[in-house]
């Protein structure tokens, strides 16, 4: 496999779907071939020793406030890690703005490089003419792009990329066969007091995006059917005063367990109680949206249904009536209703869980991923 260079500004210990995406694709090549530039996080040595690929650390940005563009140290890491590293390819974790670097890096280097697209890295960015225009010419001089969903493929040809250049590489379950112990799972119950309840479940970052403020809202009227049932809300971010204050509004504070972050390890005993996991993501106005969704996977991996706001690409993640529901954003009544079906019929709920796990564990295995990767690195000129 050609040496490869992965530059992300996501990765381990730091929280996160895409990190976790990087990380079981990276683990599972030639350990010999890969390195990976990342930028510095809390505690990264304790991860970064266990890894058998190198693992490079350096800030990405400056702090030098008349110095730009504020992004120029990654440019001359990543000129410095091709020379001396005898890189033959480079990954690029996110558009804007490693794509950037690595775009003006080839006037220097003919190294072909990839570009990895979760959705929200191409929508976003679109607002402003100058960006938008900016990922259209390091996306169009890409030698391949690897995309997270049908969805986001889509948003790259909206932007005049050809779609032959375009790979779509859903992501794979991590957790799969990753069963917790019993007294983990017990561990967790008790910490938050859960026996004897109906729990729902929102793994997630704290914004807006993710809808964990409508799921709040229902609970008032899921409440009267189900008196014990509790929502616990695992994640932090930038949105958590104001679902707090929500909460409150709601009056239903006593119901709602914000878990804050937890580590990796205990991520299945949370899964392992709940009843049903339930986010349903919207589009915001600034096309901030969900470009797959691989927690609907994770919490199927585990045998439980779901609930799913029909964005992005989020309808690639669940197979409606099938694996999980989804319910249109901002219908209130079709998630109260969504929820309360499967709290309801447990036969129903059990069914669709069911089958969410059979087509986890047949079609979102992380081997099959990172084989299609080595392939396209070779295939590279």
């Amino acid at each position: 496999m050609k040496r490869s260079l992965f530059v992300t500004l996501d990765y381990p210990p730091r929280v996160g779907g895409v990190a976790r995406v990087y990380t079981n694709l990276i683990r599972r090549l030639p350990p010999d071939r890969v390195l990976v530039l990342a930028p510095p996080e809390r505690q990264d040595h304790l991860f970064d020793r266990r890894e058998p690929y190198r693992i490079i650390r350096r800030s990405f940005y400056t702090r030098l406030p008349l110095l730009w563009p504020k992004w120029l140290p990654l440019l001359i890491t990543i000129f410095r890690l091709v020379r001396r590293e005898h890189v033959e390819c480079i990954h690029v974790g996110q558009v804007l703005p490693i794509g950037t670097a690595v775009l003006l890096l080839q006037k220097f280097f003919h190294v072909p490089y990839i570009v990895y697209s979760h959705g929200l890295d191409v929508t976003a960015p679109q607002a402003w003419p100058r960006k938008k225009r900016l990922i259209q010419k390091i996306l169009n001089q890409a030698a391949a792009i690897v995309a997270n969903s049908e969805f986001t493929k889509q948003e790259i040809i909206r932007l005049g990329v050809p779609a032959d250049k375009i790979l779509v590489l859903t992501p794979a379950c991590s957790l799969l066969g990753a069963a917790a112990g019993q007294g983990l799972i017990e561990t967790v119950r008790r910490r938050h007091n859960l026996d004897g309840r109906e729990v729902l479940l929102t793994v997630g970052r704290l914004e807006e995006r993710k809808g964990q403020d409508s799921v709040i809202r229902a609970l008032g009227e899921l409440l009267p059917r189900h008196p014990q049932l509790v929502y616990v809300v695992v994640g932090a971010g930038p949105d958590e005063q104001r679902l707090h204050h929500l909460a409150d509004e709601c009056q239903v504070a006593g119901q709602v367990i914000f878990a804050g972050r937890i580590p990796d390890e205990e991520l299945p005993a949370y899964y392992q109680n709940c009843d049903v996991f339930c986010m349903p993501s919207r589009e915001l106005s600034n096309r901030d949206v969900e470009g797959f969704g691989i927690v609907y996977l994770e919490a199927n991996a585990y045998g439980k249904p779901v609930v799913g706001g029909k964005s992005g690409g989020v309808a690639e993640a669940i197979i409606d009536g099938q694996t999980g529901l989804l319910v249109s954003p901002g219908d209130q009544p079709a998630l109260v209703q969504a929820i309360d079906r499967l709290l309801t019929d447990q036969a129903f709920a059990v069914r669709l869980g069911r089958a969410g796990q059979a087509r986890v564990e047949k079609e979102f295995n992380w081997e099959t991923r990172a084989r299609v990767v080595r392939q396209l690195i070779e295939r590279l000129p």
